[in-house]
């Protein structure tokens, strides 16, 4: 195995002997050098630097796993890593990558085989990355190479397990990145504004995953608990809908869902994640939503997807109980057994009941505090989004 080597090396902090079985960081090192072979360390990164496996630049790897944790040098930096080749057994030698300074961290993935792992910046607060090698006894091949760097933001989030605070926008990738289909591995992630008082909206630019099998869940708020958007599987042409958040503190959670295990040629997802001011569109969902102005108003499918068929109940509140919540259509279609109801505090009709393609007419709320009740019941499984579902205006 390669050894790290510089004329100027420089030993931090010895922590301890790591002896066979021992999976812990053994010592802690700055070098000014131009390359790092996988071994188990934390390396604090001062420089541009080639990152190869345990067999260097030349050899195929040994049969030893290890745990290498890389930080950058000068604070509010972030560690990248970008690789350029990658090759193990596909059955049994796996690099996973975490974002943080140890696999305790946000698990970002787990590659093996001839499957490149995408390019990966930190996201974590000190601006670390781990990378784990599991191996088994038997074959071995010839690795990987890869550049590690300090950049000043990251430009880019993957599907992981964990949190995340967005400040500027930043594109969110599924786990596989920009450039590889996504990984088989269920995670879940919330993400919060970096402001108080904000919110976190997303914007997806293209959907694919497997139909009926491999699902994107999203929830309004900081937990798979909150109220949930949607689930979303497929691409029939189109894309999850934006969303932002209503939850108090900002936050919007995302769960992906993997089941089928056979058919790795999707291509995952590309999305916009930033701070936002304001809420100027909402979606059918479990739970209540206060209006600060006037929102358009969908089914749970968005813009683009027909509704899901999930039964749901929202309460709509006006921004001062003395106003009162007004809703008016401009498109409805959904099946003739799949009911929207809405609920406006008429004594004499409590309810109204639309189904069909029969645009509903204008509700005003008569309620003392001027709320609109609505309900969808659907008869109806909408995993193919046949029917568009509806577009209103809220207001008061």
């Amino acid at each position: 195995m390669k050894n790290i080597y510089s004329s100027s090396a420089a030993l931090l902090l010895p922590l301890a002997l790591c002896f066979s079985g021992c999976n812990s960081v053994v010592e802690e090192k700055a070098y000014d050098d131009t390359y790092v072979d996988m071994q188990t360390l934390t390396y604090t990164l001062d420089d541009t630097s080639l990152f190869y496996d345990n067999g260097g630049e030349t050899e195929n790897y040994s049969k030893k796993g290890s745990v290498l944790t890389v930080v950058p040098q000068k604070d509010g930096k972030k560690v990248s890593v970008s690789f350029t080749s990658f090759e193990t057994e596909a059955c049994c030698d796996k690099l996973s990558i975490y974002d943080g300074n140890s696999t305790s961290s946000g698990y970002i993935g787990s590659f093996s085989g001839t499957n490149i792992p995408p390019n990966i910046i930190s996201t974590a607060s000190d601006g670390a990355l781990t990378f784990a090698f599991d191996v088994d006894s038997e074959n071995n091949s010839t690795g990987w190479i890869a550049t590690l760097d300090e950049v000043d933001n990251e430009t880019a989030l993957y599907m992981r397990d964990g949190s995340y605070k967005v400040n500027n926008a930043i594109a969110f990738y599924d786990g596989g990145g920009d450039t590889n289909n996504y990984m088989d591995t269920n995670k879940t992630i919330t993400i919060y504004p970096n402001t108080i008082g904000k919110k976190v909206s997303i914007e997806f630019d293209s959907f694919d995953t497997v139909p009926d099998s491999d699902y994107m869940y999203l929830y309004d708020g900081n937990s798979t608990s909150s109220p949930i958007v949607g689930g979303f599987s497929g691409n029939a042409g189109a894309v999850p809908p934006s969303l932002t958040s209503t939850a108090s503190d900002g936050a919007i959670t995302l769960a992906f869902k993997h089941t089928d295990t056979t058919d790795y040629t999707y291509t995952g997802w590309s999305a916009n994640i930033f701070e936002t001011s304001f809420i100027d569109k909402i979606y059918m969902r479990d739970g209540n939503f206060t209006l600060t102005q006037e929102t358009t108003f969908f089914d749970d499918g968005g813009e683009n997807f027909g509704y899901t068929g999930a039964d749901k109940n929202l309460t709509i509140y006006p921004s001062n109980p003395s106003k009162d919540v007004t809703i008016s259509f401009s498109s409805f279609d959904t099946a003739d057994t799949d009911i929207l109801r809405i609920y406006d505090g008429n004594a004499t009709v409590p309810y109204k009941e639309f189904s069909g393609e029969d645009t509903p007419e204008d509700i005003t709320s008569q309620f003392d505090d001027g709320r609109l009740e609505i309900g969808f019941i659907s008869s109806t499984t909408q995993s193919t989004h046949e029917y568009e579902g509806w577009e209103a205006t809220l207001g008061e």
